[in-house]
């Protein structure tokens, strides 16, 4: 039988940043920056942070400093960073039925794993939340220096858990167009509805749409079960 698996994206799937995240107003203040151009810079340069281009936070500062013309130096952004980083990952909490998705997942005997557009601060996010744990891989764009859709990055989640695309489910709140890059690489494809700005944009590559977590648990396990069953 071909071993099925369950692939998780992290943000918006799993965990969400709160919308107030106070970090970015403290880490401002800290550098003693003009927020108007250096916010538009610190989001220009999320893809190459998830990359791994930029080294982490700090990185991702420095580099926001530079394009904003407000240099600052390694030291300053090196102390302000560890001061505010940990306002940064409080900010960012699980949806109030991961616990319980996972659970069900666990007690069925599905392997999980985490395929994430991430970079390297999120992995104190998912240390803190024992997913390294709870998933038979994770992961990570930075680390593998690819994003979500390339299908690499799912390939290379797919070879760690020994699992088939064919038997296998993607469950994703749909950015970065996740599902089609799933979808290309011959998974099923769950979307979670967010009631995000890219949210309806993803339901053309959604085989199925659901409004939480724990619905896409079993709808996920559901697919499993028939994509088995025809394979036998």
């Amino acid at each position: 039988m071909e071993k099925a698996a369950i692939f998780f994206d992290l943000y918006h799937t799993l965990v969400e940043e709160q919308p107030d995240n106070p970090f970015y107003s403290r880490i401002i203040a800290s550098l003693g920056l003009e927020a108007s151009s250096f916010l538009p810079a610190y989001k220009s340069c999320g893809d190459a942070t998830m990359r791994g281009v930029l080294d982490g936070m700090g990185g991702r500062i420095a580099e926001a400093c530079r394009l904003s013309n407000q240099m600052r130096s390694r030291e300053q952004i090196a102390a302000s960073v560890a001061s505010c980083l940990p306002i940064f990952h409080a900010a960012v909490i699980p949806y109030p039925d991961l616990a319980k998705s996972l659970d069900r997942i666990e007690a069925a005997g599905v392997p999980m794993a985490i395929i994430s557009n991430a970079s390297q601060y999120s992995v104190a996010v998912i240390e803190e939340l024992g997913l390294f744990e709870r998933m038979d891989a994770v992961v990570l764009s930075f680390e593998e220096r690819i994003l979500k859709p390339e299908p690499s990055i799912y390939r290379t989640a797919l070879k760690r858990v020994g699992a088939c695309p064919s038997s296998s489910v993607f469950v994703g709140d749909g950015g970065n167009d996740e599902l089609a890059g799933a979808r290309h690489c011959g998974l099923h494809t769950i979307l979670i509805d967010r009631r995000l700005t890219h949210t309806e944009r993803a339901r053309e590559y959604a085989d199925l749409v659901v409004p939480s977590l724990s619905a896409a648990s079993e709808a996920a396990l559901s697919l499993i079960e028939t994509s088995c069953s025809s394979a036998t």
